[in-house]
Order: structure tokens, then C-alpha cells, then sequence
């Protein structure tokens, strides 16, 4: 039998090892949490339903309380490399619940690896519950660019609509910080964007991607979507900022 002093010890010992134990298993439950892992930076992305979709762009209100800003571009491009570009900034005031902003036409052309573009027109607009309007006199909007919708209005996108997707890559950046996933662009999807896919650059992927920077000081969801001679880009930014022409 052992006596009171090596009964201490022996204590001793025990809690130590109970001690280091403890230790060995919060260290395991920490590595286990990566955050580069395709199920925890898709978790990211759990809110997405609740904007995509929303047919109505005022009630996007809904959502952000405090206001929101939105800048999308949609850039297609043909066999010749001409390239037309449409880009819309604009801020839902959380007062008097207007969205005004600007809209921008680029038109260019691709040589290559070079890239060539000229400002057509940049004017103030508005929406309203007929759509989009001219705010300048001197400008009336074509029927191409009253008829562009963003990708919320169209789309529907959840936490588990994202893990049926076929993954490129997913990753978290803690220097910005921001949470990024990549994933294959399937025609399918592709058409319903109205995004041309007949044509495929050699050993090129089409690709559906979404962006959450999660700083303090700009909190924001972007999502891009891409072929061989497509584009469309959308941020949408939780906070409100006065847009107009002049920037």
C-alpha cells in the first residue's frame, strides 16, 4: 500500500495529466475548425436567401435598414473583340427610401492581351416603381440599359444551393478579412443570365464566385459571374453613400 506522501504524489501526477489532457483536447477542437474548409466559408453565405432573390429593388430596405449602395457591370463582348459595357452605381437612402446613383456605357475593343475603352455616356438616374428613369435632361435611357435587372432580382442563392455547386476553391483571407468561394458556371445557370456561353477560350473555366468582406468599416456580399465573352459583377455594400455623375 502507499503512503500519505506518495498518495500526494500520485495526486499530484493525476491532475497534471488531467491537466495536459484538457489542453491536448481544445488544441484538437481548435485545428479542427478550418476556416479555409468549404463547409465553414459556404456557412458565410447562410444569409443569401434572404436577398437572392428580390424582385423589387425598394425593398431591398427590408434587408439593410441603415441603406445600401450597388454597383453592378455586365460586359459582353463578340468574335471582333468589341466589347459594350454597362455599369450602375448607385445608394438606397434609408430616409426617404430613394435609390439614385449613375449609369455608365464603356465601349472598347480587345486586341490580345490589350484592351482599349471610351466612355460613351455617364448620367444621373433614379428607380422608381415604373423602373429605371433619367435624372438629366439632356439624356434619354435606351431600352437596353432600362432593361438591365441585377442578379438578386433574378437568382435565387442559399447555403445549400452553394453546396450543390462544383468547387473550384474556397478560402478565407484574415488580412482584409474577407470569406471567398469559386465554383464551376454551368450553362445552365449561364443562359438564365442571359450570359453567352457558345464560345470557350482554350483550357478556360466559366465561373460563378462570391465575395464577403466582413470589416468593420465596409461590410459587403459581391458575386461574379463569367464566360469567355461575358461578364456580370454585383456588390452590394450595407451601408448608404451618396452617388452621383461627378465621381
Amino acid at each position: 500500500m502507499m503512503d500519505k506522501e506518495e498518495e500526494k504524489v500520485m495526486k499530484k501526477i493525476l491532475k497534471i495529466f488531467i491537466i495536459i489532457l484538457g489542453g491536448l483536447m481544445i488544441m484538437t477542437n481548435l485545428s479542427g475548425c478550418d476556416k479555409n474548409s468549404r463547409a465553414h466559408v459556404e456557412s458565410q453565405f447562410a444569409d443569401l436567401e434572404k436577398v437572392y432573390s428580390t424582385a423589387n429593388v425598394s425593398d431591398l430596405f427590408k434587408f439593410y435598414p441603415k441603406g445600401f449602395e450597388i454597383i453592378y457591370t455586365v460586359s459582353n463582348f463578340d468574335e471582333t473583340g468589341k466589347d459594350v459595357q454597362y455599369s450602375i452605381n448607385v445608394s438606397g437612402n434609408p430616409i426617404d427610401k430613394s435609390i439614385k446613383g449613375f449609369i455608365e456605357k464603356k465601349a472598347g475593343q480587345v486586341f490580345e492581351d490589350d484592351i482599349t475603352s471610351e466612355i460613351v455616356y455617364k448620367h444621373n438616374i433614379q428607380y422608381s416603381a415604373q423602373g429605371w428613369e433619367s435624372l438629366d435632361s439632356d439624356y434619354v435611357m435606351e431600352e437596353e440599359a432600362k432593361n438591365i435587372t441585377f442578379l438578386f432580382q433574378s437568382n435565387v442563392f442559399s447555403e445549400k444551393i452553394l453546396s450543390s455547386y462544383k468547387l473550384i476553391n474556397s478560402r478565407y483571407n484574415p488580412e482584409i478579412p474577407a470569406y471567398h468561394l469559386a465554383y464551376y458556371l454551368d450553362e445552365g445557370l449561364a443562359a438564365k443570365n442571359h450570359l453567352d456561353s457558345s464560345w470557350r477560350n482554350q483550357n478556360e473555366n466559366f465561373v460563378l464566385s462570391f465575395t464577403r468582406n466582413i470589416s468593420d468599416d465596409r461590410k459587403y456580399v459581391q458575386i461574379n459571374m463569367s464566360t469567355s465573352r461575358s461578364l456580370k459583377s454585383e456588390t452590394i455594400i450595407n451601408e448608404y453613400r451618396e452617388v452621383n455623375d461627378n465621381e
